[in-house]
């Protein structure tokens, strides 16, 4: 691995160039960045069914499953960083290497479950939210459930959830591409929490432009995808009706496209971060230097 071949220039950018330069990232390597999305995706997609497939099961010419629309929504949302850990392994390893394989990047990602779960399922909320729908479906009454679930505990958790992702973005990055500990009296390395302290609390303010610019983009960019597929889908099979089945499968394509694309801008934002604060680009030209030296002699 040669630290100063990156595929990409390491330097800083404006939000727009990261948008713009994420766009055709995942354009080049739409294949790998796919894959490694699914990694995650599938599994979580197929849960979501369990949990909350039945939400769909109404009539389409009477009805369109706006429930099941809303409780997807919020427990995607929340289930997307953990979703994206395969594919920010890859593209963390990518960065240094022109072909990681994915075996080697599941691998990775396997040796640091502990921290994974920990980190994203049971500190950000996937946990609260999957016991409270299991819960629900699970239950012999599921409507008396309705407005206690659906619209304050699961709007709750991702009320929270979205707020800590505002403010401490870039914990996949910590997790899987620092691989800082979860506890730690080593200054040397910091624990997962004290070095989520020291990158984002500098940029606090910029980092919730960021993410507020990104919600707003997301929003759009997932009325475009979804918009799209289904007019394809009303162009070929002359049918416009929303089936709950096309809903099911359309709805979760729709946002995992999107997620990969937030991905992407997430670990480029990441690296515009540590460039800013930590002038990380320097210190890669020194390693790098440090390292053609040793083999030299």
């Amino acid at each position: 691995m040669r630290l100063d071949r990156t595929q990409i220039a390491i330097r800083e950018r404006s939000s727009g160039e990261l948008f713009d330069l994420s766009l055709q990232l995942m354009a080049a390597y739409l294949r790998p960045l796919a894959i490694t999305m699914a990694l995650g995706a599938v599994p979580l997609t197929v849960l979501n069914y369990f949990l909350i497939g039945w939400m769909a099961n109404v009539d389409p010419l009477y009805d369109f499953p706006l429930r099941y629309v809303w409780s997807m929504g919020l427990l995607l949302f929340i289930e997307a960083p953990l979703a994206s850990v395969f594919a920010t392994a890859w593209l963390g390893a990518a960065v240094f290497d022109q072909e990681p394989r994915v075996r080697q990047i599941v691998g990775e990602v396997w040796r640091l479950l502990p921290r994974i779960l920990f980190v994203q399922v049971v500190m950000r909320g996937p946990l609260l939210a999957w016991l409270f729908l299991g819960g629900m479906a699970l239950s012999r009454d599921r409507d008396m459930m309705r407005p206690v679930v659906e619209v304050l505990l699961l709007g709750a958790v991702a009320f929270v959830a979205g707020l800590m992702r505002a403010a401490r973005p870039y914990m996949n990055e910590i997790v899987l591409l620092e691989r800082n500990p979860l506890r730690s009296s080593d200054s040397r390395q910091p624990s997962i929490g004290r070095r989520s302290s020291l990158l984002h609390e500098p940029a606090g303010s910029d980092l919730l432009g960021r993410w507020l610019a990104s919600a707003l983009i997301a929003v759009l960019l997932f009325g475009s995808v979804y918009g799209g597929i289904l007019f394809l889908v009303g162009v070929f099979s002359n049918s416009w009706d929303q089936s709950p089945l096309l809903v099911q499968w359309l709805f979760s394509l729709s946002f995992w496209t999107v997620a990969t694309y937030f991905t992407v801008v997430r670990f480029l934002s990441y690296l515009d971060l540590r460039i800013r604060q930590e002038g990380w680009e320097v210190d890669i030209a020194i390693r790098a230097q440090a390292a053609e030296l040793q083999q030299t002699l």
